[in-house]
């Protein structure tokens, strides 16, 4: 009986072969985007969750009361993570965190590899898998190196590396190190990427600054003990925040800060890693939203709606030209759940095509796809219990309407109406209306919000930003040689090439960079009794000129003054927070 149900159905399809082919054609496409959408929401929503202990991990910011408010803030000074563990309760490890690309060196070969300063206690708190080597104390020595598998090969030219040596550029010169252990490569959905790891003990002017606590230039990680809840902690933590940054506490007071809800100028905080890939800053706060992963799965979703909707309505209206069909199976005796049976097999058979097809489309390009979007997910992150279960109540829902609700609808008229082929459908079709009023106000919405979108991409790329980032190139100089040297070597390169207008140099670039990565200097003084902190940007000469940057009063760094070394420029917001209407030669006496 299926086999002959499977037969009809086929012949039936074939028959019909622009309705069939629409279908499978809008079906497969849906299915296609789908999946691709899919698979890059799950990409987003899966950072950091696959540490084993990722529900006591976290990393610690403060929020500081200011005169102009609160403000979050994430670095930290190199003596707290030793000290939070030493004297607040509840804190089973600590580990700081530093990145940076360092130049390594074995014989001949020269590479630039994204370098990670870290505690020996790190890799106790976060699950990245150890090939080779130790597991508990992998930077026991500070002239230990962790590595990766990728990173071994790339240095090596093999994996098992336990003993051998090799060099790491550090505070400007070259260092032997030992590798005693090697990871596993890094999964991708993790915040902190790095191609090998040495000990934070190795960071510039460790020594002197492992007691200062007004120098903050790297993250602590925090691993809570079981049964310790993060309000218990951050309650604890106050008397350790108020007693070792007084000094932070006295200058918000002396500057008319006002205390938050708790009576505290400063406190300590802890997020939870698996929320640290979603921070964004607003107003000086850290929010976490994941509203970005949940819209692209949502897009997805309605796009597969509405080729259902499109399916329904099709399947719908073909199922009035087959009244005879209808009638001549009710006078040969077929049951009403025979002809449903048989709708039903017609719709599952375009469904599942179409889901094959789709899924064969979107591994043709899934590869553009993750390169445009920089999505490196795979297709296995799609292929569990959940989405399984998702697929199958939906074929099961798409293919119920489709074939039932027409099966339904037909068996309910008289035999010798369908062979006459008449069919009256005033007043009941009601539900085909609804779908139809449906899929158009999705497909409004879709469309409303990719005009919405482009409008904001076209924003974003035409916006004047205060520069010239035209013709414009910025890359990293990181060698043997420092970097001002390096850039001066640069500059008698270049400078007589015709096409380059201007060389210029800073410690960091304008905005983000082409990792996606946006790094900060961060200072902060005393003036006239008051306590600011800001950003700061050391350039070279040229900069302004370079960048098209427009000068309100006063001039750029000139090579002719040699007092300009100990000069600022700055802009009109630092100007109103000096509170000087004249700033132009001022001088800190601090």
């Amino acid at each position: 009986m299926f086999k002959n149900y499977i037969k009809i159905a086929w012949r039936n399809l074939i028959k019909d072969k622009t309705f069939t082919g629409l279908n499978i054609l809008g079906l497969s496409i849906a299915f296609a985007a789908a999946i691709l959408l899919s698979i890059a929401s799950i990409y987003e929503l899966s950072f950091d969750n696959f540490h084993e202990n990722k529900d006591r991990l976290f990393i610690s910011y403060f929020i500081s009361q200011n005169p102009e408010g609160a403000k979050a803030t994430i670095t930290q000074p190199l003596a707290m993570a030793p000290t939070l563990k030493e004297e607040v309760p509840g804190v089973k490890y600590t580990s700081r965190y530093r990145e940076g690309y360092n130049l390594v060196k074995k014989g001949e070969k020269e590479l630039l590899l994204d370098l990670a300063f870290l505690d020996n206690d790190y890799f106790k708190m976060f699950s990245f898998p150890m090939l080779y080597g130790k597991k508990n104390d992998p930077l026991e020595h500070q002239n230990s190196v962790v590595v990766t598998v990728e990173t071994a090969e790339k240095i090596f030219g093999e994996t098992n590396v336990i003993g051998q040596t090799f060099d790491i550029q550090v505070e400007g010169e070259l260092k032997p190190f030992v590798v005693t252990a090697v990871l596993k490569d890094l999964p991708k959905n993790t915040t902190d990427g790095f191609n090998l790891a040495i000990s934070i003990e190795n960071t510039p002017y460790y020594q002197e600054n492992i007691t200062e606590w007004g120098n903050r230039n790297h993250h602590v990680y925090v691993q809570l003990e079981n049964g310790v809840d993060v309000a218990d902690f951050e309650k604890n933590a106050q008397k350790f925040t108020n007693l070792h940054f007084k000094g932070d506490i006295d200058d918000a007071q002396r500057d008319g800060a006002q205390p938050n809800a708790e009576g505290n100028y400063k406190k300590l905080k802890l997020m939870s890693i698996t929320d640290w890939h979603f921070v964004k800053l607003k107003d000086h706060l850290f929010e976490v939203s994941r509203s970005y992963p949940y819209l692209i799965f949502g897009i997805g979703m309605l796009i597969i709606l509405i080729a259902s909707v499109n399916f329904i309505n099709m399947s719908v209206a073909r199922s009035t030209k087959r009244l005879k069909e209808i009638g001549m199976r009710k006078t040969l005796g077929a049951a009403k759940s025979q002809l449903f049976i048989q709708f039903w097999a017609e719709s599952v058979f375009i469904f599942l095509s179409s889901a094959i097809i789709g899924l064969l489309i979107s591994l043709l390009i899934a590869d553009p796809f993750q390169s445009l979007f920089r999505i490196p997910a795979e297709f296995s992150s799609i292929i569990n219990p959940s989405m399984i279960l998702g697929f199958l109540l939906i074929l099961a829902v798409i293919t119920l309407i489709a074939g039932g609700y027409p099966a339904l609808l037909l068996s309910k008229l008289k035999t010798i109406q369908s062979l006459k082929g008449k069919l009256d459908m005033s007043g009941k079709n009601r539900l085909r209306n609804v779908l139809m009023v449906f899929q158009f106000s999705i497909a409004i919405l879709l469309v409303t919000g990719t005009l919405v979108l482009w409008q904001q991409l076209h924003f974003m790329q035409n916006k004047n930003l205060g520069f010239n980032k035209e013709q414009v190139i910025a890359f990293p100089l990181n060698g043997k040689k420092s970097a001002r040297e390096s850039l001066k070597l640069l500059r008698n390169e270049l400078q007589d090439n015709p096409n380059i207008l201007n060389i210029s140099g800073a410690d960091n670039i304008l905005g983000i960079d082409a990792t996606g990565s946006r790094f900060e200097s961060q200072m902060g003084f005393e003036y006239q009794g008051r306590n600011i902190n800001t950003n700061v940007l050391a350039v070279d000469y040229d900069y302004i000129k370079t960048l098209d940057l427009k000068l309100k009063e006063g001039r750029d760094f000139s090579r002719s003054f040699a007092t300009d070394s100990l000069s600022i420029i700055i802009n009109e917001k630092m100007a109103k927070l000096l509170q000087e209407e004249e700033p132009l030669n001022k001088i800190n006496p601090n």
